[in-house]
């Protein structure tokens, strides 16, 4: 087991909308901190964080499509979702599990033997409108390299 550690600043968000960042990180292991905190741009007074395991999710809409697990229909972004939404109420978000616990994450995109390397981090900014720009750090116990 060793810890990763991804630190990406300078990240843009609208205020008023939800945007993606998909960041790169270990196909598999599990987050034990998050930390967003908003650097520039309009004053945020809340958002929301939600953390994905695919990026299939991301598209717009969504279709049910069928039983083939493999097709090229959008799955439901809950059963893809890594936990609860994080939901702050000012422009900052700390998130730690220090006793035990963390939150498991092996990414779905790929094949089973080359996943890929990336966390998918939804922001939502439910008010206001104008760029916003924000640093996130998230730490994680691996296996994998």
């Amino acid at each position: 087991m060793k810890i990763h550690k991804t630190i990406k600043q300078n990240l843009k968000a609208q205020a008023g909308a939800r945007t993606v960042w998909s960041i790169p990180f270990p196909s598999e292991g599990c987050i034990k901190s998050l930390v967003v905190k908003q650097q520039g741009g309009i004053t945020v007074s809340g958002f929301t964080i939600d953390l994905f395991d695919s990026a299939k999710v991301l598209q717009a809409s969504q279709s049910s499509g069928g039983a083939d697990p493999e097709g090229s229909y959008t799955p439901d972004p809950v059963l893809s979702a890594l936990c609860p939404t994080f939901v702050s109420a000012s422009n900052e978000l700390r998130q730690y599990y220090t006793e035990g616990g963390g939150i498991a994450f092996s990414n779905q995109d790929g094949s089973v033997s080359a996943r890929s390397r990336l966390l998918y981090v939804e922001i939502e900014i439910p008010a206001g409108s104008g760029e916003t720009t924000w640093d996130l750090a998230v730490r994680a116990e691996i296996d994998v390299g």
